[in-house]
């Protein structure tokens, strides 16, 4: 059954993306507007920022579609903007859920995040298994199914 579960892969829900680079882009709107409306700002810097903010932007919203974990045969990978985490099977020793303390979330946020615990007990995130995404719990017994096969 664990080998059938094979790939598997947790992304960014597309809707999801849209709506934060929707909030961001409010966000430039009002900053933007406050930049231009400064009398002792000079020029070239309310030209700077009105370019650099559409960039920034721009970077956030192929971060979001850009991160992902990936389950396969030879292990998992969690791919962030700048590198990627490579774990395989055998270096994987458990892997647990954690509720985000209410205060530490906005109101999007996930409330269940999914970590693998490796054989030397870091905790690695893995991006995108969480409640907002997944049923955590279903998915973290299908992990530890694969785990426990492939180390056989």
């Amino acid at each position: 059954m664990a080998e059938r579960a094979l790939p598997r892969e947790y992304r960014i829900k597309s809707g999801r993306t849209t709506r934060a680079v929707g909030l961001m882009s409010l966000f430039a709107i009002g900053a933007l507007t406050q930049v231009w409306d400064m009398k002792s700002v000079p020029e070239w810097v309310k030209l700077l920022v009105s370019v650099l903010m559409p960039a920034f932007i721009g970077v956030f919203a192929v971060a979001l579609r850009h991160r992902a974990t990936f389950v396969d045969r030879e292990g998992i990978r969690v791919r962030g903007l700048f590198r990627t985490r490579r774990l395989a099977w055998a270096d994987v020793q458990d892997f647990e859920a954690e509720h985000v303390p209410d205060g530490a979330r906005g109101g999007f946020m996930p409330e269940v995040l999914a970590y693998a615990r490796t054989a030397e007990g870091r905790r690695v995130l893995l991006v995108h298994l969480d409640d907002v995404h997944v049923t955590v719990g279903r998915e973290i017994a299908i992990l530890r199914a694969v785990a426990r096969a492939t180390q056989n």
